[in-house]
């Protein structure tokens, strides 16, 4: 008798405003073929009749599910806040063992993603930095006061909440992700009075301080957000309006290819670790 195969999971969420965006992560996993692999899971914040429709017989290889959020503070039914994403996510660490990818709707696929299965076998946990500011510079200082933040957690470097990853057999993890939903779920920690997405990032702040204090290893890739060496196999913030009609996907693509590529090299230019001139070929075709 075989032994059961727990396949592995690939997750996101979107509502209405998002959906161009859905879509166009779904057609990047078709792309590079991640959805043979995959157990897919779109969860419904917010989309129309109209939009679910479109979903299913576009794509009937992925599981669309409700978003039932009545269980839990008020704040959880307010999508700005972001405390949705980590009960969520919580929520399919407790179903089964099976390990998990978050990607939000705006990500893009571009190759395999062996490597975040690799660091989560030895780890339990990816979650690569996703941006180079420290923490207190992005984060409300409310919430660092209420965790008693040390100088090592205050001064981090951001990790990714966009792009994070879980093997919920790890101890480690699990214990992680349910801390990150319980922190969440407390107005005051998250939300603290004065906060704003000018001085705040929410979910992204909760979670890099966790990181920090659990001694995991959350790998050290950067993403494509002001990150000298980005990952190759996934880009994020390809926001693309709803206005944009499917059929220029390869249009958006180049653009947001070039945008990072221009982007990159601006960035390595500045530090001084190579000249323009210097700089090898890109390592990719747009995807």
């Amino acid at each position: 008798m075989s032994a059961l195969v727990v396949k592995r999971r690939l997750v996101t969420a979107c509502n209405e405003v998002y959906f161009r965006c859905l879509l166009q992560l779904l057609l990047s996993l078709e792309r590079t073929l991640q959805m043979r692999e995959l157990d897919v899971i779109v969860f419904d914040l917010g989309l129309s009749p109209a939009n679910r429709q479109q979903l299913t017989s576009r794509f009937p290889w992925i599981q669309l599910r409700d978003c039932d959020l009545t269980t839990g503070p008020e704040h959880l039914r307010q999508l700005s806040s972001f405390a949705w994403k980590p009960t969520l996510i919580a929520r399919l660490a407790e179903e089964n063992a099976a390990p998990l990818l978050w990607l939000d709707s705006a990500c893009v696929v571009t190759g395999s993603l062996e490597p975040v299965w690799a660091h989560l076998r030895q780890n339990g946990v990816w979650s690569p930095f996703g941006g180079g500011s420290r923490m207190d510079f992005r984060t409300h200082r409310g919430m660092l006061d209420y965790l008693n933040a040390n100088e090592l957690e205050r001064g981090a470097r951001f990790r990714s909440a966009c792009t994070c990853a879980f093997d919920p057999s790890h101890p480690g993890a699990l214990d992680l992700v349910r801390k990150w939903r319980e922190l969440a779920w407390n107005r005051e920690a998250l939300l603290p009075a004065g906060c704003c997405n000018a001085n705040h990032r929410y979910d992204q702040s909760l979670l890099t301080v966790l990181l920090v204090r659990s001694g995991l290893d959350p790998s050290s890739e950067e993403l494509d957000v002001s990150g000298l060496f980005p990952t190759p196999y996934l880009r994020t913030r390809n926001k693309v309006s709803n206005r944009v009609p499917l059929w220029l996907d390869p249009l958006c693509r180049l653009w947001f290819w070039t945008y990072r590529e221009i982007d990159v090299r601006w960035l390595r230019f500045r530090a001084g670790m190579a000249s323009p001139q210097s700089l090898p070929l890109p390592r990719e075709l747009p995807a």
